[in-house]
């Protein structure tokens, strides 16, 4: 799953970038280069993010329940983007939405980031003797 949500950010950078130089926005690549920054500006909110996960339970656990809005989040943000920006007809409006649901789901995956890592962590101490030999099974 994480790395379905790593792929599915890249695919999204690539995107928007082909968004902002190709559908007649006449965004000067000055502009495109700050809305991208802006975009991925979760990524700076990862260690608050793990220390969120480890200090708030959700649906009575702490690192499950993150897992699943999470991934709620990023996949509601990510049909949004589908729904609404596909389907621009080149207004310049849709901009500033396509960042904000873009950076949601950027910051849906880096939410995910550290609750993942903390099951893998968790599922290699269950296993003494092979330690690390199952954790591709959560990737």
């Amino acid at each position: 799953m994480q790395f379905f949500n790593e792929g599915s950010t890249l695919v999204m950078a690539l995107a928007n970038t082909l968004y902002f130089a190709s559908y007649d926005l006449h965004i000067e690549p000055f502009w495109a280069t700050i809305y991208m920054c802006i975009i991925m500006l979760p990524e700076a909110c990862a260690f608050f993010f793990g220390m969120l996960s480890e200090s708030v339970s959700i649906f009575g656990s702490r690192r499950r329940g993150h897992l699943l809005v999470a991934s709620f989040l990023q996949t509601l943000c990510s049909a949004l983007i589908l729904i609404f920006i596909a389907n621009d007809s080149g207004d310049y409006t849709n901009v500033g939405l396509n960042i904000f649901l873009s950076m949601s789901v950027v910051a849906a995956r880096t939410w995910m980031t550290p609750v993942v890592e903390a099951l893998m962590v968790a599922e290699q101490k269950k296993d003494l003797p092979h330690g690390s030999e199952d954790l591709y099974t959560f990737g």
